[in-house]
Order: structure tokens, then C-alpha cells, then sequence
């Protein structure tokens, strides 16, 4: 049982090691240069990241919705 598991880990390595990295497509390359992007500081001197920042808004817009939903069901349910 040692010796397969040990055998398919060799195999594996072997295949490993003969692929050829192929440049990335163009989609893919508009990706790596998005995440580039977003990883850029915010303004020179910051620490907070592009993408960083964004996901705060985010989170932030989120919690207010889900407050005003939650106060117009508590209006809705109690006193109507």
C-alpha cells in the first residue's frame, strides 16, 4: 500500500515538472492587472489598500440596510 501511494506521489511529480507555463490569456491577464490594481494604496501614504476600503463601504452599506429592514419589520410587526 506504501509503495502505490509513494509510486502516484512520483508520477505526479514527474508530470509536474514537465508542464510549460503558457502566458496568461487576455482575460486572465485583465484579472492579475484588477488585483494589481486593487492592492495599490488608497493615496500615497496610506496603509489602507484600494480593495480594502471597498470592502468596509460594503460591509457598512450591508449593516445599514439590514438595520432599516430590521426597524421597518419591528414597525410593520408591533405597531401597525
Amino acid at each position: 500500500m506504501m509503495n502505490s501511494a509513494l509510486w502516484q506521489h512520483e508520477a505526479l511529480q514527474g508530470e509536474q515538472s514537465s508542464n510549460i507555463e503558457e502566458p496568461p490569456t487576455k482575460d486572465t491577464q485583465q484579472f492579475y492587472n484588477l488585483l494589481t490594481e486593487a492592492n495599490k494604496s488608497l493615496f500615497e501614504g496610506s496603509s489602507e489598500s484600494k480593495l480594502s476600503v471597498c470592502v468596509r463601504l460594503l460591509s457598512i452599506s450591508q449593516i445599514g440596510t439590514f438595520l432599516t429592514n430590521a426597524y421597518r419589520n419591528l414597525q410593520n410587526c408591533c405597531w401597525t
